[in-house]
């Protein structure tokens, strides 16, 4: 190989050894500054805002049923509630009943409360309430010749405004075997929030 040729392959040669450390068109900076140009400071975000304050109930439900304008049965349920959130309250059983063949037989009672609360104004609350009552009724109290205990549902879906630590009958309802009377009373409560 001629001198000259040797001269021009290893000038060749060191020229794209030397352009491949150098960054692509693309990849420079447009404005033409050095390497060493500091880039633009990043935009500063934005403060973040605390989160809104969430508010927890205490609700308690007391149902009582009415004979003549007499109590004869109370039972009370209470929840912790968030605001906006539906919270529910189930209790379940079984009742034996001794039916006129002297046999035993169980028959199923529950109690479902849901209930969905929200922040009102002067002091109240938004409630929203539903709540369903299954029981069996012993004969003598459903007047039954044959004396088979009968079962019975009741359910009612209430919305009211209630004010804040005071006992409130939210709704009434007569039971459609007996003569007696379901009577709903909540009282709700705010929980103070830690700081």
């Amino acid at each position: 190989m001629k001198r000259s040729h040797w001269f021009l392959l290893q000038a060749i040669l060191l020229c794209g050894v030397v352009g491949l450390g150098q960054a692509p068109a693309c990849a420079q900076n447009p404005s033409g500054a050095g390497a060493s140009a500091k880039p633009a400071p990043a935009a500063k975000a934005a403060p973040e805002q605390p989160p809104a304050p969430v508010h927890v109930y205490r609700v308690k439900y007391v149902i009582s049923e009415l004979a003549e304008d007499k109590v004869i049965n109370k039972r009370a349920y209470t929840l912790l509630a968030l605001e906006s959130r539906r919270s529910s309250y189930r209790v379940h059983g079984l009742v034996p009943f001794q039916y006129p063949d002297h046999n035993m037989r169980y028959k199923e009672v529950e109690v479902s409360i849901d209930t969905t609360i929200r922040h009102g104004r002067n002091l109240c609350a938004e409630l929203q309430s539903g709540i369903v009552l299954l029981s069996s009724v012993p004969a003598d109290q459903a007047d039954q010749a044959k004396g088979w205990a009968i079962d019975r549902s009741d359910s009612a879906n209430l919305d009211a405004m209630v004010p804040l630590g005071k006992p409130t009958v939210i709704g009434t309802m007569d039971d459609v075997v007996t003569l007696h009377q379901f009577q709903v009373e909540v009282t709700v409560t705010l929980l103070p929030q830690d700081e």
